[in-house]
């Protein structure tokens, strides 16, 4: 058993004694807080956070365009450029000013940065969404997943989503074992499918001579004798029917 001090508050760490309702500040400790608050807020969105300028937005925005042309026409590493571009341009951060009272923790201030940063963490959200497909249709699926897992608290509600659909799909394979699906390049059916591959337009050589009128009436006659035939034949039974008395 050990002695059990007079204070344990001040023998063990703290010494303050905290009303039912919370800490009460002092006017100047507010004062000083708020201050605090306010610098720190100021350099975040002077430093690494800059708003873009309307020209560096209009390259952004066209670049990211650009990027998803080349990936929409399968053009994957032509791609990645464009949207490491934009991700370059435009920075995403997410600033919690966390400040602990009495034990009580106030996150403050951030929802106020996401809205002054919206624009820019939007681009580069749906910039790092295309680069992350990119990556996972390359084979490159650890750096795509990285990325996930950060932009799956981006405050864009359709990149979040997305990101937290492919999270999801890489937690699936981990949990049924499943590394990879083996892709064969030879197949067997290439040379099936080949000849369908592309455009393959016809042009007629100029020098070859014109098919005339002429040429063309001897196969219509051919092919229409068939009908002339049968359409005979018909009329002919029923001239002999109505012919024959009753």
């Amino acid at each position: 058993m050990f002695p059990r001090p007079q204070n344990i508050s001040k023998a063990y760490g703290g010494g303050r004694n905290i009303s039912l309702g919370g800490e009460t500040l002092s006017a100047e400790e507010k004062a000083a807080k708020d201050k605090r608050t306010r610098e720190l807020l100021a350099a975040y969105i002077g430093g690494k956070n800059k708003t873009l300028d309307a020209k560096t937005m209009a390259e952004c925005t066209k670049a990211l365009k650009e990027g998803d042309e080349l990936m929409n026409a399968g053009r994957l590493k032509q791609a990645l450029p464009y949207y490491e571009k934009v991700m370059q341009a435009a920075d995403f951060k997410m600033l919690l000013v966390i400040c602990l009272y009495s034990c009580f923790i106030v996150v403050s201030l951030s929802y106020l940065l996401l809205k002054v940063s919206y624009m820019q963490t939007e681009l580069h959200g749906l910039a790092a969404l295309q680069w992350s497909i990119c990556l996972d249709s390359l084979c490159r699926s650890k750096e795509a997943m990285g990325m996930y897992s950060k932009l799956k608290y981006h405050p864009n509600d359709r990149v979040s989503k997305k990101a937290k659909m492919f999270m999801f799909s890489f937690q699936a394979a981990d949990f049924l074992k499943v590394d990879g699906v083996p892709m064969p390049r030879d197949t067997g059916y290439e040379g099936y499918f080949d000849q369908f591959g592309g455009q393959r337009n016809y042009y007629a050589n100029p020098d070859e001579p014109e098919v005339g009128i002429r040429e063309i009436i001897p196969y219509m006659l051919f092919l229409v004798s068939p009908i002339f035939f049968v359409a005979f034949i018909a009329l002919r039974k029923s001239l002999m029917l109505c012919g024959t008395p009753c």
